[in-house]
């Protein structure tokens, strides 16, 4: 029996956890009717459409006749119900979801320190660390500098992070969880709604004569098309750093707005007056090894 799931943008991804298994997965945006990713067989024994809440239905109502305009039919209703009325219009009644804890994106160019940030954040919250880019190069072909990938998302922007939020990459029992290396808005947004964690996006810069000495110093595979990388991401990267907050690593003092983050977080960002940007001896001392592992072939 075929199934298929689709997703009211962007609520409706609260549900996830409800069809991870046995459904293929699409996502629906209600204003334009844009169907991700584009259906190539429309062939399904089930489809359900689901929202994050329902109270009147007329969002549900207007979503199902976009899918049925483009061939899909046996389409189930399903929400949370807000009203007696949406009890008797959905088919699928879902219990209600709210966030718990919160998701940390770091995200920024390469060398701007987002990834010692990024770690020395999760130290200090005692929350889950997530590398993307590490997590990502298991399950995609990136390409020799993520143009492979670039590919693949702009098709489907979903398709990352779908992948790994299905693998349980972010599932555990902390609170909080530290994701270090987003490159677009839709990576947060799916991963905030999916795993149920209110997002906090920081934007972490560098001046470039600096970021440019560290790319040039780390030896990563990826490093050698610095410019031709940094071009293909600039777009998303803009869109990102527009819904962050600025974390400037070469400010002595945090501007406002990432102080007050910091605190509404649950921890000091300062050593005195001064900006501690979470780099501890232990932060340094593993990235000194994982770049001394990859200089000689050990496998850390």
């Amino acid at each position: 029996m075929k199934k298929l799931a689709v997703f009211v943008l962007r609520s409706g991804l609260k549900h996830l956890r409800h069809f991870r298994e046995g459904y293929d997965l699409a996502y629906l945006f209600p204003e334009s009717g844009r169907l991700i990713p584009p259906l190539r067989d429309r062939a399904y024994d089930e489809v359900v459409l689901v929202d994050s809440t329902a109270a009147s239905g007329l969002t549900l109502l207007r979503c199902r006749r976009l899918l049925e305009e483009v061939g899909l039919r046996n389409i189930k209703l399903a929400a949370h119900p807000l009203t007696k009325h949406a009890e008797v219009l959905l088919d699928i009644r879902l219990p209600r979801q709210e966030p718990s804890g919160v998701a940390v994106f770091v995200s920024g160019l390469p060398g701007s320190g987002k990834s010692a940030l990024a770690y020395g954040l999760a130290e200090a919250l005692g929350a889950g660390y997530v590398k993307w880019g590490k997590e990502v190069q298991r399950r995609f072909d990136v390409g020799l500098y993520g143009e492979a990938l670039w590919r693949t998302e702009a098709e489907n922007p979903f398709a990352v992070a779908e992948r790994l939020v299905l693998d349980g990459v972010f599932d555990g029992a902390r609170p909080a969880v530290v994701v270090d290396g987003v490159k677009s808005v839709w990576q947060m947004v799916y991963v905030s709604y999916a795993v149920l964690k209110a997002a906090v996006s920081l934007y972490v810069s560098a001046p470039p004569e600096a970021r440019r000495l560290i790319v040039s110093a780390r030896g990563m595979p990826d490093d050698a098309y610095d410019a031709e990388r940094t071009a293909l991401f600039a777009q998303s990267l803009r869109e990102v750093e527009a819904a962050s907050v600025a974390v400037k690593m070469d400010s002595k003092f945090l501007e406002k707005p990432a102080a007050d983050m910091f605190k509404a977080l649950g921890v000091s960002p300062f050593i005195g007056s001064y900006f501690n940007p979470f780099i501890t001896k232990k932060t340094l001392l593993e990235s000194w090894f994982k770049a001394w592992s990859r200089a000689e072939g050990v496998d850390s």
